[in-house]
């Protein structure tokens, strides 16, 4: 990184503010360029407005659609940015609205919505084909997700102090051993300075043994000897005792083994994480008191995860470690990914006859068409939080053959569902379904789809919001 600095004579810029700059390091070809404030977009395309003809009584106005590049120029202020066109049927010359274009945008009529190849590759569209397969029958459950213990942490501070200085923010990730809170603790000095003068008396008696062990056995009394050594090793246990202390405090021994080898008193007690993770709760702002064993920081490390739920016992009979399912997050339906039972407690509850079990996230689910890799699992499930609540489907037995899709197909508007069914001619349908049984990865499809349509199962959230814009 090499740094720069420029002259500004703008009355508004004063020290300490903080920007961006964009500094012209090469000579660039001249680019096609409009405002961009003349650029609308309807949720799925890009487009400008450009005047065709024009009297003193109307004019007229074609509607051209356009990609945009990722450079800017400010042009007579920051609030009037150039943008260049990449992709379009717009050449130099040609007159774009600049105002007016939302009110522009309601006078033409979209009644179909045709994808073109771009189109599909910007939102990320993917179909599948409705076909005749066996939905599993499946058993609703109530999962709350919890951690292992092990990929739980709870930082504090084993002495008394206040809060001198702090790394955290939401969400940051930390590594083992990483120093996130440092703590003035009066205790903390005082044992660094026994450490030291342990260390120092100890080094003197063990040197005054030393010296009386060369003096002859006649002008020293054993006893005076026995006594000085033993005292010497007393001394020296202590030392390694508060070394020790001083690392269950948060300490690495490099720094315990400097503290005593350079005789430089450590100013602050280190607050170190325990494991490697995300930062999710902590407590304390500077300069505040805390006490002894006081919980600061909450870790959480995601990367392995158990979902907990509970199955009416007499459900259990259909429930093994080789089960199957779906996991959907509750505020976040879109949220799903495959699970499996990884293990079954052995105690059925007295109160609610349920019994506890198990689930993990399953990374090559066994679909009913074959060994293949989920397309749920494109789904990003990197969110998930200790106590989050789920909603699990699990697969139990084989049910009847039906016309099946998969979940994230369907969507909801209100009480209805309906479907995009992509069109030989690239035209994009959408369409009413009436839906049936669901085993979670797939719903049955009872009215609205035929066998053998393209309908996507990518994508599909984006194309709402485009058909939202239909007039």
């Amino acid at each position: 990184m090499s740094w720069a600095w420029v002259t500004v004579s703008h009355p508004s810029v004063v020290p300490g503010l903080v920007g961006n700059a964009i500094i012209h390091t090469t000579t660039q070809n001249d680019r096609t360029a409009i405002p961009l404030r003349s650029v609308y977009s309807d949720g799925l395309q890009t487009y400008v407005f450009v005047e065709e003809a024009s009297t003193r009584s109307s004019a007229e106005y074609k509607k051209r659609n356009v990609k945009i590049g990722g450079r800017r120029l400010s042009s007579g202020g920051s609030a009037n940015p150039i943008v260049e066109i990449v992709q379009g049927d717009l050449y130099p010359g040609d007159r774009v609205v600049v105002k007016g274009g939302h009110e522009l945008s309601s006078l033409f009529f979209l009644g179909v919505l045709k994808l073109t190849e771009v189109d599909r590759k910007r939102l990320g569209i993917e179909t599948v084909t409705a076909t005749q397969q066996p939905i599993a029958n499946a058993i609703p459950l109530a999962a709350t997700i919890t951690l292992p213990p092990e990929n739980r942490s709870v930082a504090s501070s084993q002495l008394a102090g206040t809060i001198h200085s702090h790394t955290l923010s939401p969400g940051k990730e930390v590594q083992a051993g990483e120093v996130l809170m440092e703590i003035t603790s009066p205790e903390f000095y005082a044992l660094q300075v026994d450490l030291l003068r342990t260390i120092l008396d100890a080094n003197l008696s063990r040197q005054r043994s030393r010296r009386l062990e060369d003096v002859s056995s006649d002008a020293v009394s054993r006893r005076v000897l026995l006594e000085t050594v033993a005292k010497a090793d007393q001394l020296e246990g202590r030392a390694e005792s508060l070394k020790r202390q001083l690392v269950s405090l948060g300490l690495n021994a490099d720094e315990v083994d400097a503290v005593a080898r350079e005789k430089q008193i450590l100013d602050h007690l280190p607050i170190r994480a325990a494991i490697d993770g995300r930062l999710v709760s902590w407590v304390g702002t500077l300069g505040e008191t805390v006490v002894a064993n006081q919980a600061l920081i909450e870790i959480q490390n995601l990367s392995s995860l158990w979902i907990e739920a509970h199955v009416p016992t007499q459900l259990m009979d259909a429930v093994s470690m080789q089960s199957r399912g779906q996991a959907s997050v509750l505020s976040n339906p879109d949220v799903h990914f495959p699970v499996a039972v990884a293990r079954i407690g052995p105690i059925v509850s007295e109160t609610t006859r349920t019994q506890r079990i198990w689930l993990t996230l399953d990374p090559n689910p066994k679909r009913e068409r074959g060994e293949t890799t989920s397309p749920l699992l494109t789904h990003r499930v990197g969110n998930l939080r200790d106590g989050m609540q789920l909603t699990v489907l699990l697969k139990s037995t084989a049910g009847p053959t039906g016309l099946v899709v998969p979940t994230n197909a369907v969507l909801r508007d209100g009480l209805r569902a309906f479907v995009f069914v992509q069109k030989p001619d690239d035209y994009v349908e959408r369409r009413r379904v009436t839906t049936g049984r669901s085993d979670g990865e797939f719903i049955e499809i009872i009215d609205g789809v035929a066998a053998g349509e393209a309908v996507v199962s990518a994508g599909s959230r984006e194309l709402q919001t485009a058909f939202a814009s239909l007039r």
